[in-house]
């Protein structure tokens, strides 16, 4: 009986010893799952705050290409406003040319006229169209 008692003794303490390492274990499995889970709600936070740095992101690039529209817009108006410019100098340029083409053609012909009236005036001239008369 005594040895009845040991061995039940011992398979008893044999249990108890499973029993703790399936505790432990299950107390790991436990602390596994719980880091697991610890991490898994870590990223989804990380995840998150990227997402939401990810959308002030293209808030802020779809603001940037707004005003880079606005100024494209803008350049190709004084791009526009240059040409026409140009335009007009170059009309203006043409403008002088022929206005000093015209102002020599005037001085050759005051220059003819004087010469005319001076012909005129000179006292053979007078003369001889008196002589006429």
């Amino acid at each position: 009986m005594e040895a009845l008692v040991k061995d039940v003794q011992v398979r008893h303490n044999h249990l108890l010893k499973e029993k703790k390492k399936i505790k432990d274990f299950g107390d790991e499995v436990f602390e596994a799952e719980q880091s697991f889970v610890d991490k898994i709600n870590n990223e989804r936070k990380i995840s998150a705050n990227a997402l939401e740095e990810l959308k002030e992101v293209k808030q802020f690039n779809a603001k940037i290409n707004k005003d880079l529209e606005l100024q494209q817009v803008d350049l190709n108006n004084q791009r526009k406003y240059v040409k026409e410019l140009e335009e007009i100098g170059r009309n203006m340029v043409e403008s002088v040319r022929i206005l000093e083409k015209e102002k020599k053609l005037l001085e050759k012909r005051l220059i003819e006229e004087k010469s005319t009236v001076e012909h005129i005036q000179s006292p053979l001239v007078v003369t001889s169209t008196l002589g006429l008369i």
